[in-house]
């Protein structure tokens, strides 16, 4: 399984998948530096502000560490998902794989190996940009969120998911549709927990936004596990800050749907090894 690994990370690099996330990562934290540059120096400009004024400028600085957190996400969400897009059926097209499967290597080996392997690069380039975001955002603000290591392993299982969903889909769908089926499945996820949060704030009269948040959630628990991930760092902050309900966790999920997600990551990761032996080498 390690050969298999270690080829998928050597096919990342080929495929310039990593090059791809470095240069995007840089581009995304100069703009986002260049933007909160100039929201601090603004901030500052307030030499002793009042106690409701410092507690606005929390707030404002809150809201636009949740915004980059989220489009950083979402960036390497987006990159986990066409990364194994054709790991399966591409590479069986272009006769990439059969080498491999005519060794003494098992099918489910292979999957293991290219699912190990793909969601190793998504979960360390979603902590490498989410780290490399609060330190940018600490060296320009001074001000460093709270529990951003515990939020920020947590956030990381997000690529790791959308790698067992698309890598699965890539078993049975040509490279392309699959793309389609991991990204469709990923924006509802993201859509349906917007609406969820923003629900939370009108009890009694949106619950049909709620059911579609937790519908999505099952469906796809991405966003979630984002919202979990968050309620850590905006403790506090969230809960009485309308702004962040689009970007923070107004309603994060429990600890059992935690418990849910690893199970569904479990479930998919059989279901992929499954189709997999199931499906014809040629």
């Amino acid at each position: 399984m390690g050969q298999i690994i270690s080829y998928t990370l050597r096919e990342a690099v080929r495929r310039k998948t990593l090059l791809v996330i470095v240069i995007l990562a840089a581009v995304y934290l100069v703009l986002f530096g260049t933007g909160l540059y100039f929201i601090s120096e603004n901030l500052k400009i307030y030499k002793n502000p009042t106690p409701d004024l410092a507690l606005q400028h929390y707030i404002l600085l809150n809201f636009f560490f949740s915004f980059g957190l989220f489009f950083a996400s979402f960036a390497v969400n987006v990159i986990a998902v066409f990364s194994a897009v054709g790991a399966i059926s591409g590479e069986l097209e272009a006769w990439l794989l059969q080498p491999l499967l005519v060794r003494p290597i098992k099918k489910w080996e292979v999957f293991l190996g290219k699912f190990l392997g793909y969601g190793l690069l998504g979960m360390v380039a979603a902590m490498v940009l989410i780290f490399a975001l609060v330190a940018e955002f600490y060296v320009i603000t001074g001000f460093i969120p709270q529990n951003v290591w515990l939020a920020g392993l947590i956030l990381s299982g997000m690529p790791l998911i959308l790698t067992a969903v698309t890598l699965t889909g890539s078993v049975r769908l040509s490279p392309v549709a699959n793309g389609f089926f991991a990204f469709t499945l990923y924006m509802a996820s993201l859509v349906g927990g917007m609406m969820e949060q923003v629900a939370s704030f009108f009890p009694g009269q949106t619950k049909i936004l709620q059911e579609i948040g937790l519908l999505t959630s099952i469906i796809l628990p991405t966003d979630a596990i984002y919202r979990k991930g968050v309620s850590y760092i905006f403790s506090g902050v969230s809960n009485f800050a309308g702004p962040l309900a689009l970007f923070g966790s107004a309603n994060p999920p429990s600890l059992y749907f935690i418990g849910y997600t690893l199970l569904y990551l479990v479930g998919v990761v059989i279901l992929g090894i499954n189709l997999f032996n199931k499906r014809e080498a040629a």
